[in-house]
């Protein structure tokens, strides 16, 4: 075993724990300090004891199995680690978790298994346009559950200290110039979200010993894992220092687990080395329960990430992603997609209008800018049609010109009996649940029928047109704003060539939704929804929400949404109590699209950014599955299929992967062009794509969607 530690360069000293030695204003003999609290705390325990490093104390335990050294000063046994494969690191283990998978003990386990490819080809891929796609390396730890799919070309080594082996790896790739890490751990007290812990691991960071200007790039991106978890994907950190990645890694990782740098244990020969710039941190967080949180992250330089077609950018930014991770036991299978593409990209734009009464000035503005709206939009260089719906919903359950998949979304009468909410319509819970008022009865609140239908019965491109059909909505004082805009989408699928009330084959799908009110189907089914709503609320909402947006990531649909609104956090002087659109904010921000306040004094300024926005989000060419970025290749050929040229990844020159819109973006003269023809094979986790013929073939509440669970 090869013990690393850090060293002092260019005056910064990164260290996660006192050493042995007693440093004046640090700890006094016989403790030391716990860089997780900053307190000084004893660095054994007693007889019948054990050290937890998350708070620094000593409590009841074993044998001492948790202690930061040796009960006896000795060498920690690394061949044959003393942990407890069915429980985490840390973890109260008489919960009833079920015991994490364990593969084959004669090795015969392979996360590579390639299917058939005719199995799973999406457009018109070959059987050859798969095989040159190569396995990556793959990182397991059984008792932790976890698999990370990683470069091959990076060195990897389980990490120990103590007396045990944490749930950890290490790994480091010398010639691409980065060093990273996976650990699963508890999440820390009073962090419950993989968000907060996110924030909490840079909080960690910044409170090292001489790293005081280490700066987050961003907030990270809320996102669903393929296996169904939350996590908090592509957050940056930028740490002032002249460090090797190495040696920050290090840092981190003891200060993780609350021990000493030098008790970090394990086995790797290559080092990244430092360049004179600063270091850059790429991780995610991903919350698996209330007991488990699995932590990815990579360091390298500024300057190695800062090049748009480094090795390392692409390394750290995949290890960050939401795409390498899997639970122990997952496998991969080969995917391909292909487009050919056309003179001019095509959106197909659905709006959503809140035509309530107190709407009427952003109505009149909304239809006022329609001439000016399809002007930007043409000159955006796309093939675009708006459709416009209004927000009145009755009966959803009796309308079989919804689908049953878009409808089964829908909660059941005893369902919606549940959450002790005020009902913003007396009498409708009554009637069967939101939007479950039968046919004839109505009324309630002034609602109709419309259930997304589109005014004037499909899309147009004629100015005068979408301004009629803009102020032509409903009246009603339903306020089922997004909700109506799916079943909008719905309406318009299957897609089809040259009909004007369905989706384009090849139309990118953008719902704009309109409202000074929060989306009242989220309102009816989630308790203590108001101005500002607490984490327990959140996080009932997100739940509430997912198969909403599984439901806009399918393949047929995916939608990006965005949003003219009440914003959380924004003041709005015009809106009633309890009017923020948390829900429709979720959705927005998890689907990749933007938002502006209701309450601007231009709104019309949010459809001028609709309008710029056409151009990026229509360029790319969407995925089927879960992908693993890493693995991602673009070739071109003639229509014909002859081979012309691979696209290098390069965000100046070439293509690369956005987990947000599950999409390849493209950039530069290494762009496709028209009448090419665009082959993109890729590895993807199989259980993202689940075959099934009823909801009760999928997992947890996942429902059955065109033949695949989501």
């Amino acid at each position: 075993m090869v013990k690393r530690s850090l060293l002092l360069l260019g005056g910064l000293l990164f260290v996660a724990a006192c050493g042995d030695d007693v440093v004046d204003g640090q700890c006094d003999p016989g403790l030391i300090q716990n860089p997780v609290t900053g307190e000084c705390v004893a660095r054994q325990c007693g007889e019948g004891e054990r050290y937890n490093p998350i708070d620094g104390s000593c409590v009841p335990g074993s044998d001492n199995p948790d202690n930061p050294d040796t009960p006896d000063g000795g060498t920690p046994d690394t061949e044959e680690p003393d942990y407890d494969p069915d429980c985490p690191f840390f973890q109260d283990c008489d919960s009833e978790e079920p015991a994490p998978w364990i593969p084959p003990a004669d090795g015969s386990y392979d996360p590579f298994e390639p299917q058939d490819p005719a199995t799973a080809t999406y457009h018109s891929c070959d059987p050859e346009d798969v095989g040159s796609i190569s396995a990556p390396q793959f990182l397991l730890h059984r008792a932790g559950d976890y698999l990370l799919a990683m470069d091959p070309g990076a060195e990897v080594s389980p990490l120990t200290f103590f007396d045990r082996s944490p749930h950890a790896h290490m790994f480091e790739d010398q010639d691409k110039g980065y060093a990273g890490f996976i650990v699963s751990i508890n999440p820390r007290a009073g962090y419950s979200t993989a968000t907060d812990m996110a924030y909490w691991l840079s909080d960690t960071l910044n409170g090292l010993p001489g790293v005081e200007d280490a700066q987050r790039q961003g907030n990270g991106r809320t996102y669903r894992t393929h296996d169904g978890y939350n996590a908090s994907v592509l957050n940056h950190v930028r740490v002032n220092t002249q460090a090797t990645p190495g040696e920050a890694r290090d840092a981190l990782v003891a200060a993780i687990f609350g021990v000493s740098q030098t008790d970090l244990t394990y086995e790797l020969t290559e080092t990244a080395t430092a360049d004179g710039s600063d270091l850059h941190l790429s991780y995610k967080t991903v919350m698996r329960s209330d007991q488990q949180v699995i932590i990815v992250g990579a360091f390298t330089t500024a300057t190695r990430y800062d090049q748009p077609d480094h090795g390392a950018r692409f390394a750290v930014e995949d290890l960050a992603g939401g795409t390498a991770l899997a639970m122990a036991g997952e496998t991969m299978s080969d995917q391909c997609v292909s487009l050919t593409l056309r003179d001019t990209t095509e959106v197909d734009i659905i709006i959503s209008m809140d035509a309530s009464g107190s709407m009427s000035s952003v109505q009149a503005a909304l239809s006022g800018f329609a001439n000016e709206f399809t002007t930007l939009l043409n000159e955006a260089g796309v093939d675009w049609r708006i459709g416009v719906t209004g927000v009145d919903c009755e009966g959803i359950q009796d309308d079989e010109e919804l689908s049953y998949d878009f409808r089964s979304l829908w909660p059941g009468p005893d369902e919606s009996q549940l959450p002790p909410v005020p009902i913003p319509f007396p009498g409708e819970m009554d009637l069967g649940g939101p939007c479950r008022s039968p046919s004839g009865v109505g009324g309630i609140g002034g609602g109709g029928d419309n259930n997304g239908k589109l005014v004037g019965g499909g899309f147009t491109r004629d100015p005068q047109t979408i301004a009629d059909r803009l102020n032509d909505v409903s009246s009603s004082s339903h306020e089922y704003t997004l909700t109506m805009g799916m079943a909008a989408i719905d309406r318009s699928l299957p897609r089809a060539e040259n009909a004007v009330d369905k989706i384009r084959p090849n139309a990118q799908v953008i719902l704009v939704t309109v409202t000074d009110e929060r989306e009242e189907l989220v309102g009816h089914m989630v308790p203590g929804m108001s101005d500002s709503i607490s984490s327990s609320t959140r996080t009932d909402m997100e739940n509430f929400l997912d198969p909403w947006l599984g439901w806009l990531a399918r393949p047929d649909v995916g939608a990006i949404v965005y949003g003219l609104y009440r914003v959380p956090g924004q003041s709005c002087d015009s809106a009633d109590q309890g009017s923020v659109a948390h829900g429709i904010h979720h959705v927005v921000t998890e689907t990749g699209g933007s938002y502006g306040s209701v309450c601007q004094p231009d709104v019309t300024e949010t459809f001028r950014d609709i309008a710029h926005a056409t151009r990026d989000l229509t360029s790319g060419l969407r995925l089927v599955g879960n992908p693993y970025a890493s693995s991602v290749r673009v070739d071109v050929t003639d229509l014909d299929g002859v081979f012309e040229r691979s696209i290098p990844r390069s965000i100046a020159e070439g293509f690369d992967f956005d987990t947000a819109y599950n999409s390849l973006m493209f950039y530069g003269n290494n762009s496709p062009e028209t009448d090419q023809r665009v082959i993109a094979p890729f590895l993807r986790w199989n259980r993202n794509v689940i075959p099934c013929g009823e909801d009760a073939a999928c997992p947890g509440i996942a429902k059955c969607i065109a033949g695949r669970c989501g």
